[in-house]
């Protein structure tokens, strides 16, 4: 497995993130292109990876199955200076509860997302924000050229995080969903988003429309 972190304020390539797929057995540094690789990661099992470097939110990514080699391609990481700033601004933020973003990838037969609004069943503690231009926003739905689009923040540490996708025409595809040599399970774990003035945690998950 490989891949690239630049800096989403920047976009330049940062080096020094450790790239953790597998509690320490199996992990990789950038270099200073930003670039890194996992050899020989063992195949048919699952992987949580997770990102961390000093200045920056810590994120874990969805779990996934790996059944050949897989470019992640790139990443942009969040400076934790911009992260405490955008979370500030939520008058009801919780730390002690998750933060999960999420990129819709459209598998065809769906147009735009744009538009589409992604709810969560009454009684949920989780809410939804979305990007809009890179910058968490008020806008009311999905901007389908951001990367990621869906922001929610105060979400259960103890249960999966349940959402439905509202759009005419787009579906979300039910987990586990394959895609070339991955099958991404549908599990997304979520830690302690954190106190503003100390580190930070996310999630980051690719979520499916059709």
């Amino acid at each position: 497995m490989t891949g690239a972190i630049t800096n989403l304020d920047t976009k330049v390539s940062v080096p020094g993130v450790t790239v953790d797929a597998d509690s320490g057995k199996h992990r990789a540094i950038t270099d200073a292109q930003g670039r890194w690789t996992i050899p020989q990661l063992p195949k048919f099992r699952p992987f949580t990876p997770t990102l961390s470097a000093n200045d920056f939110v810590t994120i874990t990514w969805q779990e996934y199955i790996l059944l050949g080699d897989f470019d992640r391609g790139g990443f942009e990481l969040a400076p934790l200076s911009r992260a405490q700033a955008s979370r500030g601004r939520i008058a009801d933020y919780d730390p002690n509860k998750g933060v999960q973003h999420f990129t819709l990838v459209n598998l065809g037969n769906c147009d735009d997302p744009s538009g589409g609004t992604v709810v969560v069943p009454p009684g949920s503690s989780a809410r939804v924000k979305y990007f809009k231009d890179g910058r968490l926003s008020d806008a009311p739905s999905i901007s389908a050229h951001d990367d990621p689009q869906v922001y929610f923040y105060n979400v259960d540490l103890d249960k999966p995080l349940e959402y439905e996708l509202v759009h005419p025409t787009c579906k979300l595809v039910p987990f586990p969903v394959k895609v070339g040599n991955v099958i991404y399970t549908g599990k997304m774990p979520v830690e302690a988003a954190g106190r503003l003035d100390g580190p930070l945690n996310g999630s980051f998950s690719r979520i499916f429309v059709r």
